[in-house]
């Protein structure tokens, strides 16, 4: 007996779809202030043992700024293609040393030639 699918309001699905101009370069600008204010309020009164928190929680930061890196290589930070790649630039790809375009086709290979041991440039991170 196969399973029916809840129905699905079309107008949330759309919205859903829609890439927002503004939420991403919030969020950006959100992490940037976060790091500053992590490590600032460390610098001012912070102990060694609150050093551990800090870095793990600025580590995390960082890792959200790679997952957004992930959505500019598929054009999902913004509507427009140049405002898009600028914030993936500026926030995302050289605070870790490349470009979103080197990323784009470094990922989307992956995307092309998913799984295969030979073609796929990401398939040693699976290992």
């Amino acid at each position: 007996m196969q399973r029916r699918r809840p129905a699905v309001d079309r107008d949330v699905l759309r919205s859903c779809k829609q890439v927002s101009a503004w939420k991403s370069a919030a969020l950006c600008v959100g992490i940037y202030a976060a790091v500053v204010g992590l490590i600032w309020g460390h610098r001012a009164g912070g102990h060694a043992l609150t050093a551990v928190p800090v870095i793990l929680l600025v580590a995390a930061l960082q890792n959200h700024l790679m997952i957004l890196l992930h959505e500019g290589a598929h054009r999902l930070l913004h509507p427009n293609r140049r405002v898009n790649d600028l914030l993936a630039d500026l926030f995302c790809a050289i605070p870790f040393g490349t470009f979103a375009t080197n990323y784009r086709t470094f990922h989307l290979t992956h995307h092309k030639h998913a799984g295969s041991p030979q073609q796929d440039p990401e398939v040693h991170l699976y290992a």
